[in-house]
């Protein structure tokens, strides 16, 4: 924790922090350790503005930001991401110190400074940028008006920094439900995680097969069976209520019958599952920063939308999704208007490429789907 430190040596520090933000300027980085400063911006300007002075001299600020650190991996992301480790080793030798070396108060203070700005802006835009992975999606978003160095200013100044944190995450329900999931599934792994059901024949209501009772235990680890597991072999109804409520959790067609993909699906491991998680996270810290209110949500991978009011599913429906050669665009944009019971016209791909291919096969093929030819008159 940073001590008060006299007028005389604060100049002194200023003077050493100087140093360090022209080195930012002129060269575009700085180490301090094993860290790398990341805000080449922010960071200079905010510490010029103040004429160099230690930003991080109310300890409660500190201890907010190292506690803020520690957990942030409920949000999903990596405290190391914000320097934690050389923090946390440089407030112990600080705080072990009669004196502390002026240039590690230094080090500590740009440090401090650098992960809440790194921290801030994870929180509002999210880790990755969407439009570097594709350049289709419109899902960047502008800053608010307010100039962030004046911001972290009054922050720092009041003393409000955990509740400014807070306030940088989506407020969304399906935010706070993915990191309940994470921390669900983060307690499944620490239990030592869940053992793959050995692929095989199809298993339905009726059957006896020893492949059974590794899926008891399967389903009883994620919860979806709800009675303590047995080393009974046989598929009775509890087994496929167990089935229907893992298959509708994951979007599989729900009929009680652990087939190829249900199977697949339960043995993924649970470290993916996390890993899912925690991308969807930095998915929802891109998107649902901007909307509130009234909205559709495409849940593209789930082949399913969802009309919300605020927090609350009002409507949903199943969707159409495209094969990943010719994919569903990927966009966000208001609504105008609704077109409900809407004809679809064969797109000239879709034709070439699935239609005619499949009317070779089969006469019957568009009566059976009720599609119609229609010719120029």
């Amino acid at each position: 924790m940073i001590a008060k430190v006299p007028s005389v040596q604060a100049d002194i520090a200023s003077e050493i922090i100087r140093t360090q933000v022209e080195q930012i300027t002129t060269s575009g980085q700085l180490s301090i350790g094993d860290a790398d400063i990341a805000s080449v911006s922010v960071l200079p300007e905010l510490y010029e503005r103040c004429g160099f002075c230690m930003l991080w001299d109310k300890p409660d600020n500190v201890a907010t930001l190292m506690r803020e650190i520690a957990n942030i991996d409920e949000d999903g992301l990596d405290p190391e991401d914000y320097h934690f480790t050389t923090l946390r080793d440089l407030n112990a030798r600080i705080e072990a110190a009669e004196s502390p070396a002026l240039e590690m108060l230094a080090d500590f203070d740009l440090l401090l400074t650098d992960s809440l700005i790194r921290l801030g802006y994870h929180l509002i835009f999210g880790k990755v940028d969407p439009e570097n992975l594709d350049s289709n999606w419109n899902l960047s978003r502008e800053i608010d008006d307010r100039d962030p160095v004046v911001r972290i200013e009054e922050v720092l100044m009041t003393g409000n920094l955990a509740k400014t944190l807070d306030d940088l995450r989506p407020k969304h329900i399906e935010y706070r439900k993915l990191k309940i999931a994470l921390a669900r599934y983060r307690g499944i792994r620490a239990a030592g995680g869940w053992e793959p059901v050995p692929t095989g024949t199809t298993l339905k209501i009726g059957m006896t097969d020893d492949r059974v009772t590794a899926m008891r235990k399967r389903l009883s680890i994620s919860g979806d069976l709800k009675d303590a597991p047995t080393d009974a072999a046989y598929f009775d109804e509890q087994v496929e209520a167990a089935v229907k409520s893992f298959q509708r959790r994951h979007r599989l067609t729900v009929d009680g019958v652990a087939g190829k993909r249900t199977l697949e699906a339960m043995n993924v491991p649970v470290e993916s599952r996390i890993d899912q998680i925690r991308v969807n996270l930095d998915r929802a810290r891109w998107v649902l920063h901007a909307i509130g209110g009234k909205f559709v949500l495409v849940d593209i991978a789930g082949f399913e939308a969802f009309l919300f009011q605020d927090d609350e599913t009002i409507w949903k429906s199943r969707v159409q999704v495209g094969k990943p050669y010719r994919r569903t665009p990927v966009f966000r944009s208001d609504l105008k208007y609704v077109v409900f019971n809407p004809t679809w016209t064969v797109p000239p791909g879709i034709l070439k490429k699935d239609i005619l291919p499949a009317v070779k096969k089969n006469p019957n093929y568009l009566k059976d789907r009720n599609i119609k030819v229609i010719d120029r008159q």
